[in-house]
């Protein structure tokens, strides 16, 4: 992992865990474009620094949401992973919410 440090006056920044975000997140973009979803998920979870649950999921779902139009196998993962963070007792904010409620109206409307 890369690191970056930053030292002034006596005190240490470590800069990793931003870097480790970045990283993951970059990642996580370049699997999407390559239509690599799944490969793209793991890495972003598996590497992404721990901090808030709430915020994890709402970054990757955020990000997800971008590619789900035109792509059901990818609306059913996006609230597959909403599902399963709200059965580990997640409370995730109201847009995603939100979203959740229009990507499964999308679905629906698709089936018919």
């Amino acid at each position: 992992m890369l690191l970056l440090t930053y030292e002034k006056e006596g005190w240490g920044i470590d800069f990793s865990d931003t870097v480790a975000e970045q990283c993951a997140e970059l990642y996580l973009r370049v699997a999407m474009a390559l239509h690599e979803y799944d490969k793209g998920i793991k890495y972003f979870r598996k590497h992404l620094p721990k901090w808030n649950p709430e915020v994890d999921l709402y970054r990757l779902l955020q990000i997800l949401y971008g590619h789900t139009d035109d792509n059901p196998q990818l609306s059913e993962t996006w609230i597959e992973i909403y599902d399963k963070a709200v059965e580990r007792g997640i409370a995730p904010r109201q847009q995603l919410a939100e979203m959740r409620e229009e990507i499964q109206e999308e679905l629906a409307a698709r089936d018919r």
